[in-house]
Order: structure tokens, then C-alpha cells, then sequence
């Protein structure tokens, strides 16, 4: 069957088609004339539907990739903070039981540094016994201490005004000696 088109039809049919070559061949205008053209044919397959499988690769290797670079951040956190913590039981003697407050209170605290959070609970939790004297020095000032051999400060402690008494009269027997001044 041949149908006659008159010239003015063939005109139309001609402009038409060099349109939708020039709509198909735009890379700006293909995607939305494709997407119009499966609105209303929904089995024609666009650039889109054959892009499709690379797109969700491309999105599968992203989601992997940014798996892996949170497992390697989150194992460089931990890392930094199992060395704080080990800093922590080297340098200031906490025991695991502090450790584990200080995690607690980390936790509660929000705060992201060992040490800080460290800081926070010694300033709240101060030692409740007091610190163990110096075996390498005196813990007084040895005021009252008499010695047992020591009359002197026997006497001095007991009555200061007959240890004064016998100190004047030591002096006065010094400088009748002449002796007193061989001390300065």
C-alpha cells in the first residue's frame, strides 16, 4: 500500500524528522527528550536505562570506598586513644578501675581527649588519705623535740626563767674568765 503525501505533508514530515535528530543529537536537550519519549513508550531503551549498571557500580564502589575509610579512621582513633590510655597507666599510676571511670566520664562528658577527661576526674575525685610523709626528711619542725641526754632543754621546756638564770650565770662566768668573747 503506497499513500501520496503532498508536498506541503512531506515538508512537515522532513522538518519533523530533522528535529528530532537535532533534539536526539543535543547532549543538552537528548536526556529529556528520551525521558519523554519512554513516558508515553515505556519499553524504548534510553542512554539512561544503559548507563544504569555503571551508575550502580560506581555507587557500590563509593559506598565501599567510604567503608574502608571510615574503618581506617576509626582504627587510627583507636590507636591514638588506646596509646592516651596507656599514657595515662605509665605516666600517672591509674589503675584499670580509673581507666574505666575515666572512659565513663569521657562518654558523659562528651570530652575526646584521655587526658582532659583525666584532668576532670582527679579535680573531682581528690585523694582521701592523706599523702604518705617523706621518709627522706623530717615531717616537723622539731619544735618541743628534747632530746633525752639534754638538761638544757629539759630545763628550758619545764621553767624558762630558771633556764634563763642558769644561761646568765654560764655568760657572766665567761666573761669573768674572759673567755665570752673568743665565741663571735
Amino acid at each position: 500500500m503506497s499513500v501520496e503525501l503532498t508536498d506541503e505533508q512531506a515538508n512537515v514530515l522532513n522538518g519533523a524528522h530533522r528535529l528530532m535528530d537535532q533534539l536526539l543529537t543535543n547532549p543538552k536537550t537528548k536526556h529529556v527528550v528520551e525521558k519523554a519519549i519512554k513516558t508515553i513508550h515505556p519499553t524504548v531503551v534510553t542512554e539512561a536505562d544503559k548507563a544504569q549498571p555503571l551508575i550502580n557500580g560506581i555507587v557500590n564502589v563509593n559506598k565501599k570506598l567510604d567503608q574502608t575509610i571510615n574503618y581506617l579512621k576509626s582504627k587510627e582513633i583507636d590507636s591514638n586513644l588506646s596509646s592516651a590510655f596507656s599514657k595515662l597507666k605509665e605516666d600517672y599510676a591509674y589503675t584499670d578501675e580509673g581507666i574505666d571511670e575515666i572512659k565513663q566520664l569521657m562518654v558523659k562528658e562528651r570530652i575526646p581527649s584521655p587526658e582532659a577527661a583525666a584532668a576532670l576526674y582527679s579535680r573531682r575525685n581528690p585523694p582521701t588519705s592523706a599523702q604518705t610523709p617523706s621518709l627522706f626528711s623530717p615531717t616537723d619542725w622539731g619544735f618541743g623535740h628534747i632530746e633525752p641526754n639534754d638538761e638544757d632543754a629539759k630545763l628550758l621546756w619545764k621553767n624558762e626563767d630558771a633556764w634563763a638564770d642558769k644561761q646568765s650565770r654560764k655568760i657572766l662566768a665567761e666573761i669573768a674568765k674572759g673567755t665570752f668573747n673568743d665565741k663571735f
